[in-house]
């Protein structure tokens, strides 16, 4: 499938302010191919740090959705046939630009690298630090590793997730293994 003609810089520069008027943040942009089917995916999010509970709300993205619906009909760069998305990024979201690893300052991540860097290709820990080449992480074993980000393959957050408790088993009574165990043969007419 070729590749649809507008440029996702462009389309960028005019979305965000868009969405900045709308109280929201452009997160990702990028075209997607989904079952032969040309897919304009567009992720927003609320200015700053991400705050559990305070997400975008389903009534914004359909705002944003009719938005820039209506923005991009009037641009003739775009291919005829596509479907737009927008979408919040979730609870455990990609890290793709510097931006995205400063608003998850002291979250837990998820990092997995090019090559080995101090002895590790996966790293996963609470984000420390952010500067313009690379990340710091406190792993979960205590130790703290400073990443360049031209080693970082793939980011994201991990949200710490509840274990469930394990499932209690049903005890049967005694009598009740018996019956069980007894052949078919033997048992009485008043037996199950």
């Amino acid at each position: 499938m070729p590749k649809p003609t507008a440029d996702l810089n462009i389309l960028e520069n005019s979305i965000a302010p868009l969405l900045a008027e709308m109280g929201l943040e452009l997160y990702t942009i990028d075209w997607l191919s989904q079952r032969r089917e040309r897919v304009l995916r567009i992720v927003v999010k609320k200015p700053g740090p991400v705050i559990p509970g305070q997400g975008v709300t389903i009534d914004e993205l359909v705002s944003a959705n009719r938005e820039i619906s209506a923005l991009l009909d009037l641009n003739d760069t775009l291919p005829e046939n596509f479907r737009l998305d927008v979408e919040s990024p979730g609870i455990e979201r990609p890290l793709t630009r510097r931006p995205h690893f400063r608003d998850a300052l002291g979250e837990r991540v998820h990092i997995v690298l090019s090559f080995p860097v101090q002895g590790h290709i996966a790293l996963d820990g609470k984000l420390s630090d952010v500067n313009e080449s690379q990340c710091q992480v406190t792993a979960d074993d205590g130790n703290t590793h400073r990443l360049p980000f031209s080693a970082i393959k793939s980011a994201r957050t991990a949200f710490a997730w509840p274990s469930r408790p394990a499932k209690k088993q049903k005890k049967r009574s005694d009598a009740a293994l018996e019956t069980s165990a007894t052949p078919p043969s033997n048992r009485s007419k008043n037996q199950p």
